[in-house]
């Protein structure tokens, strides 16, 4: 190989180590990109979902899927509000099409309503990228203990009747925290305080 090659190679190379964090970064982006407030006015909330798996910690692993109408799948540990609880791995409790109350579901309604502005849909190209760009940065590294599992879902539906689900990007913001208060006080009933967030 010529001096010409290895330099054009090189060069080829850099390129695309350079390119790779502007992607990350979205300096890419679409300024005028929509928000979620443009792209869901007009479609109506059909359901909520939230899963948390520790990957070291027992007992904190909790699921919840819900609609308007029940509790379409829910699994959780009972700990919370209750003192000095010692458990057992059977303590797991799973509840599976519940019927819930329209007040229910009214407060999550508007929970999700706050809570529009802040919300990013994933984006599955750039999370490929990250998980790629990491690797490469840290593949010396052995990673030996396992990761925590954090999603969250709304179910839209359109003026056609279709329906989409999006996975988004979980905010820091108590508005959040409100949302998920609120579907954990439905599917596991313990007298939680919670007073709406709207910022």
């Amino acid at each position: 190989m010529t001096r010409q090659h290895k330099t054009r190679i090189t060069a080829f190379l850099c390129l695309i180590l350079c390119a790779v964090p502007v992607l990350l970064t979205g300096c890419a982006k679409d300024e005028t990109e929509e928000t979620e407030m443009e792209k869901r006015a007009g479609q109506i909330l059909c359901g909520v979902s939230y899963h948390y798996a520790s990957g070291m910690v027992y007992g904190e692993d909790i699921i919840i899927q819900l609609t308007p109408e029940q509790i379409v799948f829910a699994s959780y540990f009972p700990w919370e509000g209750i003192e000095d609880y010692t458990g057992e791995e059977t303590d797991c409790i799973t509840i599976e099409n519940q019927p819930i109350d329209s007040s229910q579901w009214e407060s999550i309604e508007q929970a999700v309503t706050f809570l529009l502005p802040v919300l990013k849909a994933k984006e599955p190209t750039k999370e490929k990228l990250i998980k790629w760009w990491n690797k490469w940065r840290t593949r010396h590294i052995e990673v030996l203990d396992g990761g925590d599992i954090c999603q969250f879902g709304l179910t839209w539906r359109a003026g056609d009747g279709s329906e989409q689900t999006v996975d988004y990007v979980i905010p820091s913001d108590s508005r959040f925290d409100t949302l998920l208060d609120l579907m954990k006080e439905t599917v596991h009933p313990i007298g939680r305080t919670i007073e709406q967030s709207t910022e």
